[in-house]
C-alpha cells in the first residue's frame, strides 16, 4: 500500500532515533555517522526551505498548466470544467507516483505539491459532477485523503482525513435534526480514535505511521475537550439553531466538563507519566479561564489572562527547581543523560558489534621457590 520503499522508511526512523540518542549524549557523533552508513536512506529529502520553495513552485506550474488547458483545449463551460478537474487530478496523481517511484522523492516539496493538487482536484471534481451536499463532500474528502495518507504517509493529509470524518458526523447529525447530540457524538469519536491510535501506534521503528498517529492523538484529546467545552457548545448551538432564543440543553454538564477534563488530563498524565496528557491539560487551563471570563465578569480579559499566565510561570519555575533532583519518577533535567530507550539500545547493539575481548598473555617464565612446580 505504501508507495515508498519500506526499508528506507525504517532506516529513516532508525536515523531519527540515532539523532535523538546523540542529543541525549548516549552515543557520539562518530557512532551516529556509523549508524547512518549501516542504515542508508536513498530518498531525495531537501532542506525545509528548499522543500517549501519546491512546493510553491510545483503548485505554480500546475496552475499554469491547468490555465493553458482551460483556454486552449477545453471550452470554458460547466461540463468542460468538470472534465478539467478530473484530468488535473489524474495527471497529478500519475506524476506523483512517477516522482516517488522513479525519482525517489520523499517530502521533497514536489511530491507534496502534486499530492495536494490531486486531492483538491478529486474533491472539487466529485463535488461538481455529483452535486454533493456538505456531508457527502466530507465523506468524499475522508476517502480521498485517507487513501493518500495511507499511500504516501503524510502528516497533514492524515489530519485532513481525520477532520473530514469528524465533519461528516457533524453535518449528518444536522441533516437528521439531531444537533443536540453533536457534542456527545464528537466526544465519542475523539475517544475512540485516541484509543485506536494508542493501541496500534506503539513502536516508531515498526510502524510507518507513527508520527501521523502521534499528531492525531493530540488532536483527539483536544477535540474531546472542545466538544464538551461550554463556550464552544453554546456558540455552536446558537450558530446552527433557527430559533432566535434557542434552549441550551445540558448546560451544567458542559460547565462540569469544561473544568474537569483539563484537570483529569493533568492528573492522569502525572499518574501514568504520560507527557501527551500533561501537555494538553496545561494548555487547556487557558481555555478554562477564557470560558469562565466570557460569562462571568471578574476583571478585563487581558488582566485575567496576564494573572493566569503569571501563576503558570510561577508554578513552572517552582516545579523546575523542585525537580532538579528526580522525585517520583519526574525530573526537570533535559533529555541528556537520561536512560536509553529500547530503540536506542537496539540501534547501538545492531550497529556496533562487540569487539573480541583481549586478555593479557604473558610469556611463560619460571620463578624458583614460588610454587610447587616453579612455573607461573
Amino acid at each position: 500500500m505504501i508507495a515508498y520503499r519500506k526499508d528506507w522508511l525504517r532506516n529513516l526512523a532508525v536515523n531519527l532515533e540515532a539523532k535523538s540518542a546523540l542529543e541525549k549524549q548516549l552515543i557520539t557523533e562518530q557512532e551516529r555517522v556509523a549508524i547512518g552508513q549501516q542504515y542508508p536512506v536513498g530518498f531525495y529529502m531537501p532542506h525545509y526551505f528548499i522543500r517549501l520553495g519546491l512546493f510553491f513552485l510545483t503548485l505554480l506550474v500546475i496552475c499554469f498548466l491547468v490555465a493553458l488547458l482551460g483556454f486552449f483545449v477545453f471550452d470554458l463551460n460547466e461540463s468542460s470544467l468538470k472534465t478539467l478537474a478530473f484530468v488535473t487530478a489524474l495527471a497529478a496523481y500519475i506524476s506523483l507516483e512517477w516522482v516517488v517511484k522513479t525519482k525517489l522523492h520523499y517530502a521533497s516539496g514536489i511530491d507534496d505539491g502534486l499530492m495536494w493538487a490531486a486531492i483538491f482536484a478529486f474533491v472539487i471534481g466529485g463535488w461538481a459532477v455529483f452535486d454533493l451536499t456538505d456531508y457527502n463532500i466530507a465523506l468524499l474528502a475522508f476517502f480521498v485523503c485517507g487513501f493518500f495518507a495511507l499511500r504516501f504517509v503524510d502528516i497533514l493529509v492524515s489530519l485532513m482525513a481525520w477532520a473530514a470524518l469528524a465533519s461528516f458526523f457533524y453535518f449528518t447529525l444536522i441533516k437528521m435534526g439531531m444537533a443536540d447530540l453533536i457534542p456527545f457524538i464528537l466526544m465519542g469519536y475523539a475517544a475512540v480514535s485516541y484509543f485506536l491510535l494508542r493501541k496500534f501506534n506503539i513502536d516508531r521503528l515498526s510502524n510507518y505511521y507513527y508520527i501521523p498517529g502521534k499528531l492525531l492523538e493530540y488532536f483527539s484529546l483536544f477535540l474531546f475537550y472542545a466538544s464538551g467545552n461550554y463556550f464552544v457548545v453554546r456558540e455552536l448551538q446558537q450558530l446552527i439553531s433557527t430559533d432566535k432564543t434557542p434552549i441550551f440543553l445540558y448546560g451544567n454538564i458542559f460547565w462540569a466538563l469544561t473544568f474537569i477534563v483539563p484537570l483529569f488530563y493533568i492528573f492522569f498524565g502525572i499518574r501514568r507519566r504520560n507527557r501527551l496528557f500533561i501537555h494538553c491539560g496545561v494548555l487547556l487551563i487557558a481555555a478554562i479561564v477564557f470560558t469562565w471570563r466570557q460569562y462571568h465578569y471578574l476583571m478585563p480579559l487581558e488582566i485575567c489572562l496576564t494573572i493566569s499566565g503569571a501563576i503558570l510561570i510561577a508554578a513552572c519555575w517552582s516545579l523546575f527547581h523542585y525537580l532538579k533532583l528526580p522525585k517520583h519518577g519526574f525530573s526537570s533535567r533535559s533529555a541528556a543523560g537520561l536512560p536509553a530507550t529500547d530503540n536506542d539500545a537496539l540501534i547501538v547493539s545492531e550497529t556496533f558489534q562487540p569487539q573480541e575481548e583481549i586478555t593479557p598473555r604473558f610469556g611463560g617464565g619460571s620463578f624458583g621457590g614460588g610454587g610447587t612446580t616453579g612455573s607461573y
